[in-house]
């Protein structure tokens, strides 16, 4: 008997600074990922000195990621929260 793999995703509305995010949090990942120019506009510290690392994103996507910001506080249904993006 084998099975495949079946991953499950939830959808928050968070607050970062002052603005309204969306998160979706994925039993399958151990990454947290933020666009780059949402962590442009949101003014977020990015940090350009990680070694690039390849991830398969839900579509199959491989997308390279070689940036990284640091120590954010997000809220999330009244939960304060620090991640790395």
């Amino acid at each position: 008997m084998s099975s495949t793999p079946s991953f499950a995703s939830l959808r928050f509305v968070g607050q970062l600074n002052d603005a309204s995010i969306q998160i979706f949090v994925n039993d399958g990942l151990t990454l947290n990922f933020i666009q780059a120019h949402v962590s442009k506009y949101l003014g977020l510290p990015i940090e350009f000195d990680l070694p690039p690392t390849i991830v398969v994103v839900g579509n199959g996507t491989k997308l390279s990621i070689k940036d990284c910001v640091r120590s954010i506080k997000i809220i999330v249904q009244g939960h304060h929260i620090v991640v790395d993006l």
